[in-house]
């Protein structure tokens, strides 16, 4: 069953194919808050906090129409999808079988680690020398005044990497 708060925090973003897609309110607010540590850092510039924000949504939405796509395989479904900045916060509705459940449950995470092996073998392969420095939580060693190209890439692998912890708590959405 939905939990009727989360989907009261969120904005409705249309009927797709069916589901009813929401924005969290969390979402337009961390939007807020990078942009406000974006205009005090000498840093991080909008530039780089706009692409950090569209590949965390992007990452957020691909996460969630996997989860759609395995719930839909497996005899589920999902009527709501809340995009948080962590994930869906809705659960699907699946049959009551533990494997099903599980893989569910797995894919997620799994798609996060994904985008990241993906990204990072990108990097190596166009020369990347310090990819460990990207899998610091809160300090990453990012290349702030490389090309944009390079610094999307960097950002895919430590906001999934990110995502990727988060997703592993052992809570409900």
């Amino acid at each position: 069953m939905l939990d009727h708060s989360a989907e009261s925090w969120s904005v409705s973003l249309g009927q797709w194919h069916g589901v009813d897609v929401r924005l969290h309110i969390h979402f337009p607010l961390l939007t807020l808050i990078v942009f406000f540590f974006a205009s005090q850092s000498s840093n991080v510039t909008y530039r780089i906090a706009t692409i950090g924000l569209l590949i965390l949504l992007s990452s957020v939405v691909l996460h969630e129409l996997v989860r759609l796509f395995v719930a839909h395989r497996l005899g589920g479904r999902m009527d709501t999808v809340i995009l948080g900045p962590t994930g869906g916060w809705a659960p699907p509705h699946l049959p009551a079988d533990p494997p099903a459940l599980l893989v569910t449950a797995l894919l997620g995470p799994l798609t996060h680690l994904a985008l990241l092996v993906t990204a990072a073998c990108g990097l190596v392969l166009s020369g990347e020398q310090q990819m460990l420095g990207l899998l610091n939580p809160l300090a990453p060693t990012l290349l702030l005044d490389g090309p944009p190209a390079v610094l999307a890439v960097q950002l895919v692998v430590w906001l999934n990497w990110m995502l990727l912890l988060v997703n592993l708590l052992p809570v409900d959405p």
